[in-house]
């Protein structure tokens, strides 16, 4: 079985997929109408989506009861 590639990541998954949400929404209006276009805009609608999922297995009333 091959081995997985672990990398540690050094910033946390909000402030990568914010960053990424910024870059993607900058390119998706410097690029013409078109296929390209579409997916970036599909990505960054994604991107919305995961932020959400983050955010709600994050909240405090997800949280193991202590």
């Amino acid at each position: 079985m091959p081995h997985r590639r672990r990398y540690k990541q050094t910033r946390p998954f909000q402030d990568r997929l914010f960053d990424f949400l910024a870059e993607a929404r900058q390119k998706a209006e410097e690029s013409p109408d078109g296929i390209e276009r579409e997916k970036m805009i599909k990505r960054i609608e994604s991107a919305k989506t995961a932020a959400r999922i983050d955010a709600w297995a994050n909240s405090p009333k997800m949280q193991r009861p202590k």
